[in-house]
């Protein structure tokens, strides 16, 4: 009996001593989780230093495709959660585009890949690098560079009736459509983001396009591809179509791609330099004297409400060399509009920078 009596005896005190231990562990795990917080607080670590503008001076973004809205008629007014415009961080990566080269066999890869769009027909040169294709069963038109590989497809006949008297199919098979076009022509990018993919339903108004209200007044479907976040930051675009976009029809076949835009220029990620950012209230006094670019606005003029501001990179119509952070200014209906980020002193003087300024490269937006 003394034996079981010793044996009890010894389970207690064990578990005495590991209560005991447990707790003191407890204590020592809260002690020093507490001191790191007030060590952070008080004795905040240092921002890991960073080499600022390698690059040197670069080239503003180009802004000049700018909409018909002049935010000098808009009545700005702040309702972030925060009630103010927020901060930027002292810096951010600026990455460089792939530069594209001449290929010898340029032209000839242009026409086999024209060939699987459909236009058959040999090209005429337009302009440098730009070749055009008439596909003289549709009237569609394609113009291609043949360096960037960058081109637009185009018809009149997007206006007339046997375009327009057939119901388009709804937003998902339209999607399903325009992808399917992309991946059969190689076109389908691997930084597409597919949860950013956007539909709009398009009208025909006499000779113009506009945005409908539903589909069910549409005569078009626009399927629209966005990038992927770079460096954990969104993208943002020079309209609300984007620089890759696809009008699809309810005809069946070739018939059923009515128009393309595609302008895509590949990221460097591996090539960047951190350059200084200017503040928020900087940024968002840039936008309202022209400064920046107004993306979409639901009014010409009148009162717009600012509910979120944050970072992004802003993909130019244009062919910048490098792809730069922006403020962005969002009513979260319908306003967005954006600014440079950079520091003044890091870019080119105007005088220097404006024979940079070209046209976008044949993809009118």
């Amino acid at each position: 009996m003394s034996s079981l009596t010793d044996t009890a005896n010894t389970v207690k005190r064990v578990g005495v001593v590991g209560v005991i231990g447990a707790v003191a562990v407890g204590v020592i795990i809260v002690t020093l989780i507490g001191a790191i917080a007030v060590k952070n607080k008080y004795f905040p670590a240092k921002p890991e230093a960073v080499e600022l503008s390698k690059f040197g001076k670069i080239t503003p973004i180009n802004f000049l495709s700018q909409t018909n809205i002049d935010p000098a008629k808009l009545n700005f007014q702040i309702e972030t959660v925060s009630g103010d415009l927020g901060t930027t961080p002292p810096n951010e990566k600026v990455f460089k585009f792939v530069v594209q080269s001449p290929a010898i066999l340029g032209l000839e890869n242009a026409k086999a890949t024209a060939e699987k769009m459909g236009f058959v027909s040999e090209p005429q040169n337009v302009e440098g690098v730009v070749y055009q294709w008439i596909d003289e069963v549709t009237g569609r038109v394609l113009t291609y560079n043949i360096v960037s590989k960058n081109f637009n497809i185009e018809s009149e006949r997007i206006f007339s009736p046997e375009y327009v008297s057939v119901p388009p199919p709804g937003n998902e098979a339209a999607i399903k459509i325009a992808k399917s076009w992309l991946n059969q022509n190689n076109l389908f990018q691997k930084d597409f983001d597919e949860s950013k993919i956007v539909t709009r339903p398009i009208k025909v108004e006499v000779t113009r396009l506009k945005e409908a209200l539903s589909l069910s007044e549409a005569n078009y479907v626009e399927v629209s591809f966005r990038r992927e976040n770079i460096n954990e930051i969104p993208v943002v675009e020079p309209s609300v179509s984007g620089l890759v976009s696809i009008l699809v029809t309810g005809n069946a076949g070739r018939e059923s791609i009515a128009q393309v835009n595609y302008k895509y220029n590949q990221v460097d990620q591996e090539t960047y330099s951190h350059y200084p950012l200017i503040t928020s209230e900087e940024a968002f006094a840039k936008l309202k004297s022209g400064e920046g670019k107004v993306i979409s606005s639901p009014v010409v003029s009148g009162t717009v409400f600012i509910r979120k501001v944050y970072l992004a990179y802003y993909l130019s119509d244009f062919d910048d060399e490098y792809l730069q952070p922006v403020v962005v200014f969002d009513s979260l209906d319908g306003f967005v509009g954006v600014s440079p980020a950079i520091k003044d002193d890091q870019f080119e003087p105007e005088s220097v920078n404006q024979s940079k300024k070209t046209q976008p490269t044949q993809n009118p937006r």
